[in-house]
């Protein structure tokens, strides 16, 4: 049987990037299809801007303030929980998680059927235990081939198998739209600026 142990503490830049990571999760290449579609509308029509300006509005306010909002919950939960910052032991296998705290003040096992979802991101792994509470561990203590074990581990479970692998594809699908969101916008763009100037016969 597979398994993999690593001790794990915790950062503020930790949960910091969690907290980002989670909000945003498929959330930026749609708010990037958005953007391009405004701007067109700025060039192409400004004499309708009026009808989207509290759109707009609305859209800077949300992307300026949600990460604000967050980093300062971030900062805030860190600091009041002692259990987040204490070091841990992760005894990953799999049928099970089991989670040993250096002051040995808490023992968690999780077998895999009692985890609803897991979701691999760029820099961390989020192990949900309901919709609400989930282990992050960070991918900066495993090595590749560590990091290919984790990934063997989960995939035992079909479940989690099938989960991971729509994501990443829903993932990709979504960096591709929103590419050819920009090339659609770009020739758009540049032949209603031809037309403007009179450029095109």
């Amino acid at each position: 049987m597979k398994e993999i142990s690593k001790k794990i503490e915790l950062s503020l830049e930790d949960i910091k990037k969690y907290s980002l990571a989670n909000a945003y999760e498929g959330k930026v290449y749609l708010s990037v299809v958005c953007v391009l579609f405004l701007i067109f509308i700025m060039i192409a029509a400004p004499e309708v801007l009026g009808s989207f300006i509290w759109l707009i509005f609305f859209i800077v306010v949300i992307q300026l303030v949600l990460p604000v909002v967050l980093i300062f919950n971030s900062k805030k939960m860190y600091k009041e929980s002692a259990f987040i910052k204490k070091a841990a032991v992760y005894l990953i296998d799999e049928e099970k998680i089991t989670v040993t705290y250096d002051d040995k003040s808490c023992l968690n096992i999780i077998k895999w059927s009692e985890v609803k979802k897991v979701n691999f991101f760029e820099e961390y792994v989020l192990i949900f235990i309901n919709s609400i509470q989930c282990f992050v561990i960070p991918l900066r203590y495993f090595s590749i081939e560590e990091l290919n074990t984790l990934r063997e581990i989960v995939f035992v479970n079909e479940k989690f198998k099938k989960q991971i692998l729509k994501s990443e594809k829903k993932k990709a699908r979504s960096i591709y739209i929103a590419l050819i969101a920009f090339i659609i916008f770009v020739i758009i763009a540049l032949f209603y600026m031809l037309m403007k100037f009179n450029l095109i016969f």
